[in-house]
Order: C-alpha cells, then structure tokens, then sequence
C-alpha cells in the first residue's frame, strides 16, 4: 500500500513515472546528495534513517539493480564476510561510491591489504601509501611524499621522520603530536615520510645501537629538512651528526633528548670509558659541549666553579675518565633522567641553537 501512494504521488508530479523513478534512482546513485531532500519531500523516497534501517525497502531498490541500495543492504549480512564483500564490489564496479569506501574501510580494518590493492577502482593516495607500508612495498614518488607537510608555525628548524612500514607510520604520527604538545620549541616535525626495505635498511636489535643504511638511490635532496628522525622497533636511541634513530615505542621525552645531542648537548650520567676518555682527558678546562665544562683531574676540584661568567656544577658525565665535568645548572636534568623536567636555561640554549643551526 506504502508503495502504491508512493507510485500516485510521484505520478501527479510527472506526466511520467519512469522520468521520476530515474530521478530517485539518481538520487541513489549520488548518495548523499542535495537532491535527496527534494524528492523527500515530494513523498518519492522515505526518510533515509528508517530507508537505512528497512530492508524491504532496501529490496525494492535494489530489485531496480541500484548498486547504493545494494551497499546499504549488504549492512543485512555482514556476519557472511565472502557475501558482504562480493555484494559491496559487485556495487562499487557499477559506480556507487557508497560501496566503494565501505569494502575499502572494511578492508583496512581487517589487513587485507593484497585485495584493496586489487580493487578495480583507484583508491586515495592515503590509502595506497598505507597499503604500500602494510606491504612494504615500494611507494611511487607523488606529492604527499615529496612535499613535506610541516606544522604551521615559525619553523626555525624542520625535522624530517622517516618510516619504513605502516606500524611505525601510525606510531610515530601519535609520537610527533605528543612532542609538539609537549615542547614548545622553534622546530616543525614532518608527518612521517615512508620508505621501503628497497631503500632503506634499519637494524632492529634491543641491545644494539639503532643505525639505518640508505641505498644509493635514495634521494633525499628532493625533500625539505634540517634533521632526520629514523624509526626502528627496537634498540639503542643515539644521535650522530645530523640524524637520531631511535625505536617508534619511546615517548616524547626520548626524542627530546637524542634531538638535544644534535645541537650540541651530551649525556650527564656516565660516558662510556672509550667515549670518556676521549672527550674527558685534556689538559687544560675545555667546553666539550654546550651543557658540559671539563676541567683536568685535580685533588682541590670543588662541586662548582665559575667559567665565562657562568657557575658550573660537578656532574657525571667524566666519571670513566680523569677530567672532571661540570654543568651549568645545579638540577638534575633530562640529560641525565629522562623523565625530569627541560631546565629552562637549557630551553633558552636548544632554541638559540635551533634558531642558529648550530651544535655548540
């Protein structure tokens, strides 16, 4: 009965039926549209919360092979997993978008990322970078890769982090709002750039330094950095030169410290005795980094000294070797307990640093 008043009232609006009955089957097939509420209120189409939810109307579309009406109505049997998927394909060939980012989301979330690569249709550049990643398969440059996006702020330094699969992808997007809602400092992070194991080789030892070797086809000049960030699942964090490797698992505060060692910074606690004798044994009081005063070995050594019109206190850092290190802030720091506050005078130094690309 529903369906014959239907049929009356979409008849007195069209000397034509079938002109109408195109007009709703449109409709469909642009779900949603801004043509759905006219023909709603012309009494054409029902209301689509009670249409969404009424699989005898979803039928009776669907019987008019309108493949939105047969993505809506394979919600019906999701529980058969082959015939929900067949259903939402079979719809997205014929064109409905609906169906299309129904199978792919359900795809995604199940990890079939070999049938989302087959699909018959182009999904988005987003979803075939995390395809790629999930299959650490080689990503075709396009420019979500080569232009960078950093965070809209004054950017006296750009971080770029690089990722070589979707896990740390995801890891380290969260890492990098962490670090920026954490730190206020002049240096932009850029949304994790991702290479493939073609391209680079990172080792994944827990008790070994983390170190990434990048083929010779790598070009990296076609990117906008000041400093790389390489992800690994696990090992030593460590920084050397102009990059810092660290797991994807570490926090925020792990980051800021292998960060701080590029622009100059050097551990507080106990040096390893090669790394401690190299850099501690001098023969007259020598800055060996923006934050450590070295001074040679002496019985009348006090806990603090003055140097460059700075108070310097006696820190660990030389322990393994002859020299004596101060520092110049009497707290313990981050440098020394990752978990303790940034002291506000080294804050000052790493933003002047940054701010002057410099490391001492």
């Amino acid at each position: 009965m529903k369906w014959l008043i239907v049929f009356l009232l979409s008849s007195l609006l069209s000397t034509s039926y079938c002109y109408n009955e195109k007009r709703l089957l449109q409709a469909f097939s642009d779900y949603p549209n801004l043509l759905y509420p006219v023909l709603q209120h012309h009494a054409i189409l029902p209301d689509i919360n009670s249409l969404k939810n009424s699989t005898a109307h979803l039928r009776v579309y669907a019987n008019f092979k309108n493949p939105d009406a047969e993505a809506l109505l394979a919600d019906s049997f999701r529980e058969n997993s082959d015939l929900y998927q067949s259903t939402l394909l079979n719809a997205g060939r014929r064109g409905s978008t609906l169906a299309k980012r129904k199978l792919e989301t359900f795809l995604k979330s199940t990890s079939q990322w070999q049938k989302l690569q087959r699909l018959p249709w182009q999904v988005s550049q987003s979803l075939q970078t995390q395809t790629a990643m999930a299959l650490r398969q080689p990503l075709t440059a396009n420019a979500e890769q080569v232009t960078l996006t950093y965070t809209q702020r004054n950017c006296a330094a750009k971080l770029m982090l690089i990722v070589t699969d979707l896990t740390s992808f995801e890891r380290v997007k969260v890492l990098k709002n962490r670090f920026e809602n954490t730190f206020d400092l002049p240096i932009c992070l850029s949304e994790p750039v991702y290479f493939d194991a073609t391209q680079i080789d990172c080792s994944n030892h827990a008790n070994v330094r983390i170190a990434c070797v990048l083929t010779s086809d790598v070009n990296l000049a076609q990117f906008e950095y000041d400093k790389l960030a390489f992800f690994s699942l696990q090992g030593i964090a460590n920084a050397v030169g102009e990059r810092l490797y660290m797991s994807y698992m570490q926090s925020e505060r792990v980051l800021l410290h292998e960060l701080m060692h590029l622009y100059g910074f050097i551990d507080e606690y106990p040096l390893k005795k090669n790394l401690a004798q190299r850099l501690c044994n001098i023969e007259q009081p020598t800055r060996i980094a923006k934050n450590i005063l070295v001074l040679p070995d002496s019985n009348d050594l006090q806990n603090r000294v003055s140097f460059d019109g700075q108070t310097w206190y006696v820190t660990n850092t030389c322990n393994n070797a002859n020299g004596q290190a101060f520092k110049p802030v009497s707290m313990t720091s981050n440098l020394e307990l990752l978990d303790l506050p940034l002291p506000d005078l080294y804050r000052l130094w790493l933003q002047q640093a940054m701010v002057q690309d410099n490391s001492l």
